[in-house]
């Protein structure tokens, strides 16, 4: 069974690796024309925020704009404690500006299960984390696990037990701040 999911998550990825290699070859890449790049990079973000802007409504933009840079502060304080700096990215907060709507729906939908927290999160993690490698030439300015044991799908993803908890207790904090903000 276990070889099974392992078959179909190499097989998602693989997959994954085709339609990046066919959005970015990087052979025609040059290295002179960068303005294009960068109009590109533009229009990628101006075009999310409009798709953003249309498929939610205010009380949605308000949660993920305060659930993302609540992230974003946990994330800074998590790498002050563990790795003696400061650290999170611009990039980090507008993709979960983006999608924490989506993510919390799915939650939401699932009975707040905490079991469940790290699969979305791991989907948040597959998707951005691809949006960005092909936005960046291959590079994720976000996060990047391509170094680390149990990396998976172009070090996007950290599949491990520690990784498996450490979002199993973001999904707790996010559902006492839940019960703590219904009584506002």
């Amino acid at each position: 069974m276990i070889k099974k999911k392992k078959n179909i998550s190499r097989l998602i990825c693989d997959r994954l690796l085709q339609l990046q290699n066919l959005f970015l070859d990087r052979r025609k890449i040059k290295k002179k024309n960068t303005n294009n790049n960068i109009q590109m990079k533009r229009i990628s973000w101006c075009f999310g925020f409009v798709l953003w802007y249309c498929l939610f409504d205010l009380s949605e933009k308000q949660i993920s704009i305060y659930g993302s840079c609540l992230f974003c502060g946990m994330e800074m304080i998590w790498y002050r404690y563990w790795y003696q700096h400061w650290w999170t990215s611009w990039q980090q907060l507008v993709c979960g500006i983006w999608t924490l709507p989506l993510l919390l729906k799915c939650y939401l939908y699932c009975n707040e299960h905490l079991l469940l927290v790290p699969i979305w999160v791991w989907m948040f993690e597959l998707v951005c984390g691809h949006y960005l490698l092909i936005l960046y030439n291959n590079r994720n300015p976000a996060w990047c696990y391509r170094d680390i044991k149990g990396s998976i799908c172009n070090g996007t993803i950290l599949f491990t037990w520690q990784c498996y908890f450490r979002w199993i207790l973001l999904g707790i904090i996010v559902k006492c701040l839940r019960f703590l903000f219904s009584f506002c």
